[in-house]
């Protein structure tokens, strides 16, 4: 009778009073704001303390008795990223915090799970958390990557490309505000169709972000100005006349192909009208301009003879200019 007392007072240990969760959710991402000796004196007082051999990493790793629970914590900056990563081998205390962050109110999608109710990314504002789960030597780890991005202010946002280093829709609701971004569809044609947000929807400040990754709308694939928006949702947009968005190189919608080939100062060859890529701007760098980081899209106001919508044809700047066709960039298409 001793003896099986004696037992479960030892597995209560073990699993109870010994295992309690080291952090809250709160005070994990407040490390991603803490200095490196601001870090290793919080983490020092929990009982972490840093591997002999691993002295220039900032790993901290606790272990309990018997090795039952190991505990690693780190922290790593990056290039305008400050990141914690927080490990442990206790089941329950990665449930907890995972529900507590969904407690929070961080936003994910409703796929993607790599457990029931685990979710493989949490994001809100500039916070993006990534829950992962892992074998290692016959255990099994559980760990949450937790990612603090530096975002520039709305002011420091001028040209179109700034706008490549706003890479989520989270972010840009942080940035801008909830109310000035939307998630909704983007129809390429009938058959292709990709998620977007639309920043400054139906404004002359509008811009369409199109995500790789359209679970979580985040990771930009294209960023799209100008150019008339096919949406799916039953909201109405309507083509913005002349977006206020201008390229470092200064390339904006509306600009005359006579303008562009002067700041261009070459030549500039582009699709005819009846092709896939109709009016666009072969990509490509012959003068001052990279086409193909940039893409121009062009329209033209009076080119109703057919040797404009070839299939096959390639038209110059100079031949349209020779024959004073009204041709402007009517969209601008820019890739990271």
């Amino acid at each position: 009778m001793e003896k099986t007392l004696l037992f479960f007072l030892l597995l209560a240990y073990l699993h109870g009073g010994s295992q309690k969760p080291e952090f809250s959710f709160q005070s994990l991402v407040g490390l991603t704001n803490a200095s490196k000796d601001q870090f290793q004196t919080s983490i020092s007082r929990k009982g972490f303390k840093q591997v002999p051999a691993e002295n220039d990493s900032n790993s901290y790793f606790k272990n309990y008795k018997k090795k039952s629970i190991e505990k690693m914590i780190r922290r790593y900056d990056q290039d305008r990223y400050d990141s914690v990563i927080y490990q442990t081998s206790w089941l329950q205390e990665f449930l907890d915090l995972n529900q507590e962050l969904q407690n929070a109110g961080y936003a994910t999608s409703n796929g993607n799970m790599i457990m029931n109710n685990v979710y493989s990314i949490y994001q809100k504002r500039n916070i993006t958390i990534k829950p992962r789960i892992k074998k290692e030597e016959g255990k099994t780890l559980y760990s949450f990557i937790i990612e603090k991005k530096d975002l520039p202010q709305a002011k420091e946002i001028v040209y179109a490309e700034d706008l490549l280093k706003i890479s989520s829709h989270e972010y840009l609701a942080a940035i801008f505000g909830a109310n000035n971004v939307r998630k909704d569809v983007f129809y390429f044609s009938e058959k292709e169709v990709n998620k977007c947000s639309i920043l400054f929807p139906n404004t002359s400040m509008q811009a369409i972000f199109i995500w790789n990754d359209e679970v979580n709308n985040r990771d930009i694939s294209l960023l799209i100005i100008g150019g008339q928006f096919s949406a799916g949702s039953t909201m109405n947009y309507r083509t913005v006349e002349q977006s206020k968005w201008r390229t470092s190189n200064g390339i904006y919608q509306g600009m005359s192909l006579k303008e562009l080939y002067q700041l261009n100062g070459s030549d500039i060859k582009f699709y005819g009208w009846d092709n896939e890529e109709g009016g666009f701007i072969v990509p490509e760098k012959i003068g001052n301009i990279d086409f193909k980081k940039t893409g121009v899209k062009l329209t033209c106001l009076d080119c109703n003879e057919d040797q404009y919508y070839s299939k096959s044809g390639i038209i110059t700047s100079t031949a349209v200019l020779k024959e004073n066709r009204r041709v402007f960039v009517s969209a601008l298409v820019i890739a990271p």
